[in-house]
């Protein structure tokens, strides 16, 4: 719940008192422990807004109203847009877990009552009925599959004969040291332009921007020299370890991450985040006089977007839509005529078709 939805809280919350309701191998009381589990999930779910509450109870009071009223749109039948969303992201996103899954289920097909089998087969069940119930909560469908997964996946490991473990850590190897080596290669041309095609293709993503030498960098080279080290540990040594194979594809899979992050985060910040848009707005309104006590009105920004003009750029938006303003942020498409009362210049990120402009008034504009 804190850290995704209320579908998601909900539905591990019901995971886990089925999981106890049904299993009989754990020791001590079955209703102590349903008890517990819901004392304890309540608890923990209630720090969040009692803090809010004892620190501003007014405001607590509307958030938590609209946190429910919008919280409440994610639970429900699925929608057909959602649906299609999950057949088409739940394959990738849970590979290669739902692989190894399929695998300990024919593996273990006799043995499915064991407590260690039974008991993420039952979350892998729920969490079936879960999907019937998501509404347009996608993510959170998907988040709720992974505990049960991860587990029988990790039981699957066990039964895989040797030559497909050593395939499937030959793979990792492959595939995640040649990541590295491209990572390298694209931020190295990138540096020298020793390779011109390769520099445009990132010059192309981040137009104007130079690599830099930074921490983030130097963070990207040690996680990489420990990919190396990790790598050569594997070919010379032959660890019977069962969690040998998925450790090797977590390292490697941490390691590209912290390289693509680390050696082109400038990059990523220029072609996706909106922070160098907030700043250029905040300048505009600057330089049209803005004051402590004006409002800035916005045209056509989802609240996401908005958030992010309000954190970065420090914009004191209106609370409301009545709210009159001297000054308005306006959504638009690049085929859209500008109008005569904008301040500044067009603002966007590389290669979309949407941009950002400050009018004087709030007056509505077509897209």
């Amino acid at each position: 719940i804190l850290a995704s939805t209320l579908f998601a809280g909900v539905w591990l919350l019901t995971s886990a008192l089925v999981v106890n309701a049904l299993l009989q191998s754990i020791p001590g009381k079955r209703d102590l422990r349903l008890s517990i589990l819901c004392a304890s999930a309540l608890f923990t779910c209630s720090l969040w807004p009692l803090t809010a509450f004892l620190t501003n109870a007014a405001a607590a009071g509307a958030w938590f109203t609209l946190w429910g009223q919008h919280q409440a749109s994610f639970l429900g039948f699925i929608h057909l847009t959602t649906l299609s969303w999950l057949t088409s992201n739940i394959l990738w996103y849970l590979c290669p877990i739902w692989p190894l899954t399929l695998w300990g289920l024919y593996a273990w097909r006799h043995q499915l009552d064991l407590t260690h089998l039974y008991l993420p087969l039952v979350l892998i069940c729920t969490s079936l009925i879960a999907t019937i119930f998501a509404g347009n909560s996608g993510d959170s469908v998907l988040l709720v599959f992974l505990p049960a997964l991860s587990v029988f996946s990790a039981f699957a490991l066990i039964t895989v004969r040797r030559s497909l473990e050593n395939l499937l850590d030959w793979f990792s190897i492959s595939v995640f040291s040649l990541a590295q080596v491209v990572l390298w290669a694209y931020w190295t041309a990138w540096l020298t332009n020793f390779a011109p095609k390769m520099a445009k293709s990132v010059n192309m993503l981040a137009p104007g921007l130079t690599p830099s030498i930074d921490l983030a960098m130097i963070a990207s080279a040690l996680t990489s020299l420990a990919w190396l080290v990790l790598v050569g540990w594997r070919m010379t040594r032959r660890p019977v370890v069962a969690w040998r194979g998925p450790w090797l594809a977590a390292a490697g899979m941490t390691a590209t991450v912290i390289g693509t992050v680390g050696l082109f985060h400038n990059a990523i910040d220029l072609n996706r985040s909106y922070a160098p848009i907030a700043y250029e707005t905040a300048d505009i309104l600057k330089n049209a006089g803005i004051t402590d006590t004006d409002c800035v009105q916005t045209q056509s920004m989802v609240p996401g977007v908005r958030a992010l003009f309000a954190f970065y750029g420090q914009i004191p938006f209106a609370k409301d839509n009545t709210q009159v303003c001297r000054f308005t942020v306006n959504r638009m498409t690049k085929q859209t005529e500008l109008p005569s009362n904008m301040l500044g210049y067009p603002m966007s990120r590389p290669h979309t078709n949407e941009i950002f402009i400050v009018t004087a008034g709030h007056k509505k504009i077509p897209r």
